[in-house]
């Protein structure tokens, strides 16, 4: 495997986005091989002009990435996962990378990284320098575990959902740690961007009879349905039929 698509949803944040990607895509050693979907809600007129006005054009002079603004109707913070899901339907590469508009790449040539895990199936967790965390803030997996499952995350909190299904696989070691690091230059960590977009962020834990919650039965109840798919999966690859 050895192509990267990126998966990122941006809103309002224009000079914050355009860092970051620029950032991300220059560290790359192969930008050829990358795709960027960006997830662009319709009503959200500061980005559309920001891209159309200017950045796409310069980014297709500057880059071998490609480029693709995909528009929503807005969906808000607590559907995430649907952005993320329909970037993923979109996308044509070998390896799914959530990125985020507040993330700074801080590692130089981050995709042959990744390339080296050739046919890995599992979950790559990013290393987030400040900003250690139970789960995975930037998850990697390949494109099959999109196919196999028909989704990324059944609910917002997407980083967690991917996790928790990866932490439930026992077939073989599903999570690998790998030196990529990457800074997240939100509020609460940074005191940074404490703006429109990050004032909508409201968390709904303590209250995990809300369906769209990690901690809710639904969503628990999907994460070990995902998770026994791709244990079966990875049993025939073993040739061994679990019931």
């Amino acid at each position: 495997m050895s192509s990267i698509s990126i998966l990122m949803p941006t809103r309002k944040r224009t000079v914050l986005a355009e860092k970051s990607i620029n950032g991300l895509i220059s560290k790359a050693g192969d930008q050829s091989k990358l795709e960027l979907l960006l997830a662009i809600d319709n009503d959200d007129t500061e980005t559309i002009d920001w891209l159309n006005n200017g950045y796409l054009e310069e980014f297709r002079k500057n880059f071998t990435a490609t480029i693709t603004p995909v528009r929503f109707d807005r969906l808000g913070y607590h559907q995430m996962n649907q952005y993320l899901n329909e970037l993923a339907r979109l996308s044509t590469k070998d390896w799914l990378f959530f990125w985020n508009d507040d993330a700074e790449m801080q590692t130089d040539n981050w995709d042959a990284v990744i390339y080296k895990l050739n046919g890995f199936f599992g979950l790559l967790r990013a290393q987030v320098t400040n900003h250690p965390h139970p789960f995975a803030l930037f998850p990697i997996v390949p494109r099959k575990w999109y196919e196999l499952l028909g989704h990324l995350s059944a609910t917002c909190q997407t980083d967690r959902f991917i996790f928790e299904v990866a932490y439930k696989i026992t077939v073989q070691q599903f999570i690998v740690n790998i030196p990529v690091n990457i800074e997240h230059d939100r509020y609460d960590l940074t005191g940074n961007n404490n703006d429109e977009v990050y004032k909508e962020r409201v968390y709904m834990e303590g209250n995990p009879a809300n369906p769209l919650h990690a901690d809710s039965p639904e969503a628990q109840a999907q994460m070990w349905k995902d998770s026994m798919k791709i244990s079966k999966f990875l049993a025939q690859q073993r040739g061994v039929i679990l019931p």
